[in-house]
């Protein structure tokens, strides 16, 4: 007999004492409550088996009545295994001799979701963007298989996430329109070229005619050459 079964016999006991003290069954009433105690209690102590914390194709995810899990891998920031920790208060948690398993609230983690298994030392501590979820599977060889297969999807998820975005990159700038030039910027422009009148091929420009010498020039040129002929 499962949890679940367990809650609802002791739910179907409560009903039946509150039927039973409507109906005036006084005789009743003390074998009703007894069951109902015993069911809740039967059903707190027993381990949840198969409903376990699963390792899905898309993140962690635990079916539970108390406290549900799921998180994605890509919202996981790391993992740590651990021997041992403080487990703190429950805020509302099903705890046991053999199983922890809800929310709980430590100095550490603050409020945190929790299902471990408590014959087992190792703690699996998944930090997310959620919070805190400490886990562990009924075996220690199971618990570090688990340890180990959770940190190669939280990988395996990081290298998909860094593609996917340098593919949207590449997407981004081969659908963007080539840059322009702002406007009133214009490019610079080579010298005019000196043209001949009339729009004609280039041509040099006229000559200068040479300047003649003055009369003073002319006498030191002629005492120069007498100088010389001398």
């Amino acid at each position: 007999m499962n949890r679940y079964a367990l809650v609802f016999a002791a739910l179907a006991a409560i009903a039946a004492f509150a039927a039973l003290r409507m109906a005036g069954g006084d005789a009743w009433e003390p074998l009703a409550l007894t069951a109902a105690l015993a069911l809740l209690a039967s059903a707190a102590r027993s381990p949840s088996k198969g409903r376990g914390p699963s390792l899905d194709e898309d993140g962690i995810r635990l079916r539970s009545a108390v406290a549900p899990v799921f998180i994605p891998y890509g919202s996981i920031t790391r993992a740590e295994a651990r021997q041992s920790i403080d487990y703190g208060a429950g805020m509302y948690s099903v705890s046991g001799a053999r199983t922890v398993s809800g929310r709980y609230r430590n100095r550490e983690f603050g409020t945190y979701s929790a299902h471990v298994t408590r014959k087992v030392q190792q703690v699996i501590v998944v930090f997310h963007s959620g919070g805190v979820f400490a886990y562990n599977l009924p075996t220690e060889e199971d618990t570090m298989l688990s340890y180990m297969s959770l940190k190669s999807r939280v990988r395996q998820e990081e290298r998909r996430r860094k593609a996917e975005a340098a593919r949207a990159e590449r997407a981004r700038k081969a659908a963007s329109p080539p840059r322009a030039e702002p406007p009133g910027r214009r490019a610079p422009q080579p010298p005019p070229r000196l043209q001949a009148e009339g729009g004609g091929p280039q041509a040099r420009p006229p000559a200068q005619p040479a300047e003649k010498p003055s009369d003073s020039q002319k006498r030191r040129e002629g005492l120069f050459d007498a100088l010389f002929d001398w």
